[in-house]
């Protein structure tokens, strides 16, 4: 990690300074299995007039150096010329069950006006097979010296699809001749994102020999379960608003697709939930959000992904729901019914968001709910359009 620093504003810069090593973001053994998931370290200043450590700046960032996967920190109090030695931030026990190694990736950091620093990232810890990740979250309020518990944010698991199948790679003791490679005369005019494209490969088989170097026999090696394979995502996004929470969005594959999703983070006592509350119909308050259904023709359903927005000025609290009061008809019968995964009919037309709210089972103004799978059935004989009529119950204040 380099410095290069500017007094006047930044017409000109100083030298460049080296101010900390970081080391290998991953095993080179695994270095195939995630070889686009590099991340590098994040910087923020802290800016803020009403911070007892203003013009700090901190770095964060992930790597092995210790053996184990690890999220780090360093913290600068002269504005770059120094910086503190690196300070564990995952609190996680360093074990290997199963005989699979951890995982962890792609912090990022921020920092509240009172000077509160906040660092998320994706980790795989709570999953004894390594497959699925959460988004954890751990935050300092004494300016980097020392750091929380670490909270998981998320909500649920991100997994990756069952479908996708074992990987397997094998390392030879011959050389390495790859017949399609242009030659160098060639390589040298293509594209940057040529070159990547081309050198990637090459770069994967280092690290991969160098793993096996003290290997006296080829070796193939096979993993029967490739969704372990499946990095998080490229990336992840961490801020602090001027009321000192924390605002985290990452990549999220728990619908069964990888989509964005995001969380407010307070480090105070949550927000009470207010007394008076009384169930309300929230109709005009609260938008009903539908994602792009997906058709199966053999068995004439269709799956639909929906999410509930608050629109209004003033907080809805859950429970939530979405009451079906009327589906269209043609020659006198519904053409759809609600079924289950199974497409049995379900006893109340009624889509629960239990669950789909946050921590605080509420929405506040704005913001969005997690999304329900919703399952129609189309009526043979009766076309291949219908309609749902709905209401939104939930609480409010009275």
């Amino acid at each position: 990690m380099f410095v290069r620093r500017s007094t006047d504003g930044a017409k000109t810069f100083s030298p460049p300074e080296k101010v900390f090593d970081f080391g290998p973001h991953i095993w080179p053994a695994r270095r195939g299995e995630f070889p686009r998931a590099f991340s590098l370290p994040i910087v923020v200043a802290d800016t803020s007039s009403t911070s007892p450590n203003r013009d700090h700046i901190y770095a964060t960032w992930d790597d092995t150096r210790s053996g184990h996967s690890d999220i780090w920190f360093s913290r600068s109090t002269d504005k770059g010329r120094s910086w503190s030695p690196p300070l564990r931030v995952n609190d996680n026990t360093r074990n290997v069950p199963l005989g699979v190694a951890d995982f962890r990736m792609t912090p990022v950091v921020a920092v509240a006006p009172r000077g509160e620093i906040g660092i998320a990232w994706y980790d795989r810890r709570g999953d004894p097979a390594r497959r699925c990740w959460e988004y954890l979250f751990a935050f300092s309020i004494d300016g980097g010296q020392r750091f929380s518990a670490n909270h998981t944010v998320s909500s649920a698991a991100s997994c990756p699809p069952p479908s996708q199948g074992p990987g397997a790679y094998v390392h030879n003791l011959s050389p390495f001749d790859d017949p399609n490679r242009p030659p160098d005369s060639t390589a040298t005019r293509l594209s940057t994102m040529e070159r990547f494209a081309l050198t990637g490969p090459e770069f994967v088989r280092r690290a991969r020999d160098e793993a096996h170097k003290a290997l006296t026999n080829g070796r193939i090696v096979l993993s029967f379960d490739g969704t372990r394979n499946l990095f998080a995502g490229h990336y992840t996004g961490l801020a602090a608003d001027r009321d000192g929470a924390f605002n985290a969005v990452w990549a999220d594959r728990r619908s069964g697709k990888q989509e964005l999703y995001g969380a407010r983070i307070t480090l105070g006592a949550p927000t009470a939930v207010p007394g008076a509350l009384t169930e309300a119909d929230l109709t005009d308050r609260v938008e009903v959000v539908a994602g792009t259904p997906v058709y199966d023709a053999a068995s004439g359903t269709a799956r639909l992904q929906l999410q509930l927005r608050n629109v209004s000025r003033q907080p809805v609290y859950g429970p939530l729901r979405l009451d079906i009061v009327g589906i269209a008809t043609a020659g006198g019968q519904p053409t759809a019914e609600l079924v289950d995964s199974a497409g049995v009919a379900l006893s109340a037309s009624t889509v629960a968001f239990s669950g789909k709210l946050g921590s605080a089972d509420r929405l506040a103004p704005r913001e969005m709910s997690e999304a329900v799978e919703v399952v129609l059935k189309l009526r043979p004989g009766a076309g291949f359009d219908t309609a749902l009529d709905f209401r939104v119950k939930g609480r409010a204040v009275r």
